[in-house]
């Protein structure tokens, strides 16, 4: 089995302490849960977005980004996508609504059967809804910059657009808030042990299709 794990800095592994790369990030801890014959692939780019366009760093794209990694990587057997928390930046002036209209369209591509060689399956996806902003972001300068009050309030409605469009089109569904969360350091990105718990559920939900 191979599963492709699409995703922003949280599929990366980035440490709040420092932003070096976590060693026992989420795909890595998944890789070691699975046995042998299982390959976890890492797609994980800091800043990725699901709908909006980085017009300083356009490569940042998930959407537009995403038909070429499949087919770098077909066949593939899964595709986890975990992706918004980027769009939820001020200047994206973000709502719930476009961000998951970026996860409609991914899916529309995954699912398509001209993504892929010919006799190539049309792999199962996974969609999570990412962790949730910490409120006392407003203690971190940076994420004060980036993100503002409106980007917290957002981030808690992506889980109910993620699981609609989820059962709409036959996905897996995991809201990633529910059983991990942003470190205090920056309020955004997971520690080891965040990324062990989100791991642990994943191979979970995998483990049961």
């Amino acid at each position: 089995m191979k599963i492709l794990c699409y995703g922003d800095s949280n599929t990366w592994g980035h440490n709040p302490l420092n932003g070096t790369r976590l060693a026992n990030r989420w795909t890595k801890v998944l890789q070691s849960l699975f046995d042998k014959k299982t390959e976890v692939i890492e797609e994980g780019l800091c800043g990725r977005t699901a709908t909006f366009m980085d017009n300083v760093k356009p490569y940042r794209h998930g959407l537009s980004m995403l038909k070429g990694i499949l087919e770098t990587h077909q066949p593939v057997d899964v595709v986890i996508i975990m992706l918004g928390t980027n769009d939820l930046k001020s200047c994206f002036s973000p709502d719930a609504v476009a961000i998951s209209n970026g996860i409609k369209e991914m899916i529309h591509i995954i699912k398509n059967p001209f993504t892929y060689n010919a006799n190539v399956s049309i792999p199962k996806v996974l969609i999570i809804s990412p962790i949730l902003i910490k409120n006392n972001f407003e203690n971190i300068e940076r994420t004060k910059e980036q993100f503002g009050e409106r980007a917290v309030v957002v981030s808690q409605k992506l889980s109910t657009y993620y699981k609609s469009l989820a059962d709409q089109y036959s996905c897996g569904f995991i809201d990633a808030s529910k059983y991990a969360e942003a470190s205090d350091i920056d309020c955004i990105h997971m520690d080891e042990e965040n990324h062990k718990k989100l791991a642990k559920i994943i191979y979970e939900t995998i483990r049961a299709w």
